[in-house]
């Protein structure tokens, strides 16, 4: 809720429905397990009453330290493995997710840390990581920089100890270049256009991606926004 470039972003609404509520009822549709894991800011109260009220479970913790926020959050649901997604993103495709958790499967080694995002060919907004709670907790023991604590998972994809196995899922076209997070008013009034005139809460991300690709003037609306350094 303490976001510096658009406070209180993730329960601003859209045609009746929050950005978060967006994001979960797309989450939802993987048929995992799912935990919010929020700050213990006053502000944030917020989102723990939206949580108990949508009867989604939520853990609190550190607002610099987010890796040790997440490992509360793993212990508190008792996973083996987790996925991570941030709450910024309520176009979050579950089709995609699901095709990550099967390649996650299919190499069935712990070591293993996946995602989409290295190199980056789908819309940012899309983004989502998975490994082993076992990995995480190697993390949060031997990451001393903030830049790591704060970004939850550079210990395991910059391979700090040495056993950790780098997979990416990719698609044949680079949409790099789209945006479809919230981070600032563009960003806001992008997603506003894309659920109103264009039903995209309903679609996946090939067809939220084919409608920026045909209409540049959307592209433009955000274009010149600059993701913050992760």
């Amino acid at each position: 809720m303490t976001s510096t470039r658009l406070s209180g972003k993730i329960l601003k609404e859209v045609a009746g429905r929050t950005l978060l509520g967006y994001h979960i009822d797309r989450l939802k549709k993987t048929g995992l397990g799912l935990v919010i894991a929020t700050t213990i800011n006053s502000e944030d109260n917020a989102v723990e009453a939206y949580c108990k009220a949508e009867n989604i479970a939520c853990v609190r913790g550190s607002e610099e330290d987010v890796l040790d926020r997440f490992i509360t959050a793993l212990k508190f649901c008792r996973a083996t493995y987790f996925i991570r997604v941030t709450s910024d993103c309520p176009f979050i495709d579950s089709d995609l997710i699901l095709e990550g958790v099967e390649e996650f499967i299919r190499l069935n080694d712990d070591n293993v840390y996946l995602s989409n995002c290295f190199p980056r060919t789908f819309a940012r907004g899309f983004d989502f990581e998975m490994a082993s709670t076992k990995m995480l907790l190697d993390a949060h023991r031997h990451s001393n920089e903030l830049f790591d604590r704060e970004h939850v998972t550079p210990y395991l994809w910059k391979n700090k100890s040495g056993r950790v196995n780098v997979h990416n899922i990719s698609q044949m076209e680079d949409r790099s270049n789209l945006r479809v997070c919230v981070d600032t008013e563009e960003d806001f009034e992008l997603v506003e256009i894309l659920i109103n005139q264009y039903n995209s809460q309903q679609k996946n991300h090939l067809e939220i991606e084919s409608i920026l690709m045909a209409n540049p003037e959307l592209v433009s609306i955000n274009a010149m926004v600059e993701q913050k350094k992760s």
